[in-house]
């Protein structure tokens, strides 16, 4: 994989999401597997679907530092121009060196990745 890898979090708060990778390895095994999914990053797009409903999603940029940035992602789904339903999330982004060491810490080993390019493997130590 030549593209550098980021870590996605829903957790808002930089703090909670280093604490919950720690609590999450002391509920694993030594030798436990922890798979993380490999995804492009969000976009812009729209997509109608049926019933004249258009589903869309808008990114917007908001704070970036040295170890990560945050977006708010919004979701809408709107007939004839008029929302129907909408979500808002502001999601973390980790810079690769930022969570390797974040992985170190909480006492994760990087495997690699899968055949098929969409699985992250980390091992328990």
């Amino acid at each position: 994989m030549g593209d550098r890898l980021e870590l996605v979090s829903h957790i808002p708060d930089v703090q909670a999401n280093y604490q919950g990778l720690k609590n999450l390895a002391r509920h694993l095994r030594t030798g436990s597997l922890f798979l993380l999914s490999i995804q492009k990053s969000g976009i812009d797009f729209e997509q109608h679907l049926p019933g004249g409903i258009v589903y869309s999603q808008l990114i917007e940029e908001l704070e970036d530092k040295i170890d990560y940035h945050t977006r708010k992602k919004s979701y809408f789904f709107k007939k004839d121009g008029k929302i129907l339903a909408q979500e808002q999330l502001t999601i973390t982004l980790f810079r690769q060196d930022a969570y390797q060491k974040l992985f170190d810490e909480a006492g994760f080993d990087f495997q690699g990745v899968n055949n098929e390019n969409t699985l992250a493997v980390y091992k328990k130590r």
